[in-house]
């Protein structure tokens, strides 16, 4: 499992494809990572990162064009900035698994903190991470869900 508190992330399982690079849908031992599970988990730490920070301008650059068409910029753009309170305060992404050679799915949960101390944790969601034909990896499928979406 990985885990975002604060700028400091943790890996305490790992999650990948097959040896000998065969593509095997579903979790692997930390032995069998491979550079491919890497970079998209990497695009989606980037992408979850911006989403903490409130910076929607990192955020819309780690979406695919075709998912930010599907839920529109300013949904996209209003969901990473959040609202007052609760806000942004932490994400914890597991269960990563191949669907193809260039779609893993991850189950990410967010935490939010509220204006008068607590926090709160909305049910987790999957979110696709695809390769795109330029070799970039972007978020493909996410549900803007959360404490201030309509």
């Amino acid at each position: 499992m990985r885990q975002s508190i604060g700028r400091t992330l943790f890996l305490t399982s790992a999650f990948g494809l097959a040896a000998a690079g065969a593509l095997q849908p579903g979790p692997a031992r930390a032995a069998d990572l491979n550079l491919l599970y890497v970079d998209a988990l990497a695009a989606l730490d980037e992408f979850l990162e911006a989403w903490r920070t409130r910076n929607a301008t990192a955020g819309l650059a780690r979406v695919s064009p075709a998912e930010q068409k599907r839920l529109g910029v300013s949904n996209v753009r209003g969901w990473l900035t959040g609202v007052s309170s609760p806000g942004n305060a932490a994400f914890e992404v597991s269960s990563g698994r191949a669907l193809s050679t260039t779609r893993y799915r991850f189950t990410v949960k967010f935490y939010y903190y509220l204006t008068g101390g607590g926090v709160i944790q909305p049910p987790a969601q999957a979110i696709d991470v695809a390769r795109q034909s330029n070799g970039s990896w972007l978020v493909d499928s996410v549900e803007l869900t959360g404490p201030g979406v309509k």
